[in-house]
């Protein structure tokens, strides 16, 4: 099962030249749900439709917030 990212939005964003603010105004949420996004905080989920977004507004599949967990031996 594949783990989501976060840290891909800040870096996405940020080779945008956009701030957290003007990222949430254009997916429609506020400055913190960015934050919390990018940080993976426990218990936020980030909504397929802001996902879509992302992914247009970014020009990056879906797969590239999501990554493979490491295996254990």
């Amino acid at each position: 099962m594949n783990v989501f990212n976060g840290s891909v939005i800040k870096q996405l964003r940020k080779a945008h030249g956009l701030t957290q603010r003007q990222l949430g105004e254009v997916l429609g949420v506020k400055k913190s749900a960015i934050c919390m996004f990018e940080t993976n905080r426990r218990g936020t989920r980030i909504a397929y439709p802001h996902l879509v977004s992302l992914s247009e507004l970014f020009q990056v599949p879906i797969s590239a917030f999501y990554e493979k967990p490491a295996e254990t031996p």
